[in-house]
């Protein structure tokens, strides 16, 4: 993960901070879209800032990353 904004705003940082209750929560969002659609759609991952990514969206394919991220604890 990373910050998009030169310099970073903090939220890679935040999430980082957070840790494991993010990946479980989007894990939650991804798996369970309100209209049930394939792959992406507005109510899930879609938005007008991602049009030109849309396409490349998939739901199914995010919940195993995140599933597998909130499983891998980081090295010390």
């Amino acid at each position: 993960m990373y910050d998009t904004p030169p310099g970073g705003a903090g939220f890679a940082k935040r999430v980082g901070d957070i840790g494991l209750p993010i990946f479980e929560d989007a894990l939650k969002l991804l798996e369970v879209c309100p209209d049930n659609c394939d792959r992406s759609c507005y109510r899930c991952l879609r938005s007008y800032k991602n049009k030109f990514e849309h396409d490349l969206l998939d739901r199914h394919l995010g919940a195993v990353c995140c599933g597998s991220s909130s499983t891998t604890r980081p090295r010390r």
